[in-house]
């Protein structure tokens, strides 16, 4: 068990080790969880891909409530163990389940009306549309299964108990795994499902992930009976939802953005849209990692912010943008040289492979400075400022990165590579806005 307080800086990098690899190795699953899915939809056709792929980013959006409640809980939790105060951690969990089932059940409620308007307004169109319509409406059924995976995840992590959540995402995996080539493309009596199969998947393996977290936190944190929760339930729910609100709105403002990119794509037909979700679900291998990295600087953060540890804060994030640059600069060159072949994994059509390898490319570039990007936001969040990188995420994407991609793909004719290009360099001025901020308030910590 991590005692930030005892921790010597000279010790925090093989702290940080012990902490990251369960939950980069997490990351690395869950982007698998995608990618499976990605792969055998893409047997069904190029329609199916930009069907999946958008009703992904949508329900990223609605997703962004889960990460920002486990992003405020987890960080009051993390500051709560770096005092040494275990007592309130139980509470703070489970008002951040019962805030999250809340919001998933009045999501459930309009879940058909919402299944059927998103994909319209997203710009798709018969086939495409009717697969995300099917693949929306049954995944809106498993919102509250979405909502409460994260929470129970970082608070297992905040505690330092990462390893209990990185079983719980391989097993989710697994499942995952072994349903889709059967429901998706069907198996004997089983006929195939197509896109329907995916999403079923999806549910059945996130329902199974909830079960493991009931089973481990049964064990781990306090058991308060129903009178014992009650006398004191909502007590931290104003602090909750008080981190949650910009937290969310940072992964929104992210996804929005993308929704927006996908707009401007779908101008141009299914053959780019298929090649834009080839691109950002293959980065994902890049990016989740990156987050799990993330995710052990949020703890260190939080711990020693707790603790007032404010050289071992220094150093978490030193330690962390090192071993970033390490993974991202080494994971991004192999797709710079291997782009046209990795696409080729998804999509045998010649202009998905042009289209997408010059995309890829692009992406590879400006890449370590979207995962370090990753690295200071969640510094942010650990100390409960969740505000600041939500900020820098809505003025860098919506007011410059969307304003340039319309312009170079429509107005300069530049077509789905002006979006191309667009985002790579949002990336970069993102990263800047975030280092500049940082140090600026690392010397405001310090003097608290």
């Amino acid at each position: 068990m991590l005692q930030i307080n005892s921790l010597k800086a000279v010790d925090l990098e093989k702290k940080f080790r012990k902490l990251s690899y369960p939950m980069v190795t997490e990351m690395l699953f869950q982007n698998l969880f995608n990618l499976v899915d990605t792969f055998f939809v893409s047997k069904v056709g190029y329609a199916a891909i930009a069907a999946v792929t958008s009703s992904a980013i949508l329900l990223m959006l609605f997703m962004a409530i889960g990460f920002g409640i486990s992003a405020s809980s987890g960080s009051l939790i993390a500051i709560e163990k770096g005092k040494g105060d275990n007592s309130k951690i139980s509470y703070i969990l489970y008002d951040a389940l019962l805030l999250a089932l809340i919001i998933a059940l009045i999501t459930v409620a309009f879940s058909n009306q919402l299944a059927q308007f998103l994909p319209y307004m997203l710009g798709l169109k018969e086939k495409s549309y009717s697969m995300a319509h099917i693949y929306l409406k049954i995944n809106f059924y498993g919102m509250p299964l979405f909502f409460v995976l994260p929470i129970i995840n970082s608070a297992l992590r905040s505690i330092g108990e990462p390893s209990k959540a990185l079983k719980i995402i391989i097993l989710s995996n697994i499942v995952n795994l072994i349903l889709d080539p059967v429901l998706i493309l069907g198996l004997g009596i089983i006929t195939p499902m197509g896109v329907k199969g995916a999403a079923i998947s999806t549910v059945i393996a996130r329902m199974f992930g909830v079960s493991l977290q009931i089973y481990f936190i049964r064990k781990r944190f306090i058991k308060l009976s129903i009178l014992q929760y009650k006398k004191s339930v909502g007590q931290f729910t104003t602090k909750i939802i008080k981190g949650a609100i910009p937290a969310a709105m940072h992964l929104i403002w992210r996804i929005s953005s993308m929704l927006a990119a996908v707009k401007i794509v779908s101008i141009f037909g299914s053959k780019p849209l298929a090649a834009f979700g080839i691109v950002i679900r293959s980065f994902q291998v890049i990016l989740f990692p990156t987050f799990g990295l993330g995710n052990a600087a949020f703890v260190l953060t939080g711990q020693s912010f707790g603790a007032k540890r404010f050289d071992l804060l220094k150093k978490s994030v030193v330690v962390a943008l090192k071993y970033e640059t390490a993974f991202v600069a080494t994971a991004s060159f192999i797709y710079l040289i291997f782009a046209p072949y990795i696409i080729g994994i998804f999509s045998n059509d010649a202009e998905i492979i042009t289209s997408g390898s010059f995309f890829m490319r692009l992406q590879a570039i400006s890449y370590p400075a979207a995962g370090a990007t990753v690295i200071f936001s969640r510094i942010f969040m650990g100390t409960g400022d969740t505000l600041t990188p939500s900020i820098v995420n809505l003025v860098n994407l919506f007011f410059f990165m969307i304003p340039l991609a319309y312009i170079l793909s429509v107005t300069m004719s530049y077509g789905a590579n002006g979006v191309w290009m667009a985002i790579p360099i949002s990336n970069l001025t993102g990263c800047a806005a975030l280092f500049l901020l940082y140090k600026t308030r690392i010397s405001q910590w310090m003097q608290q």
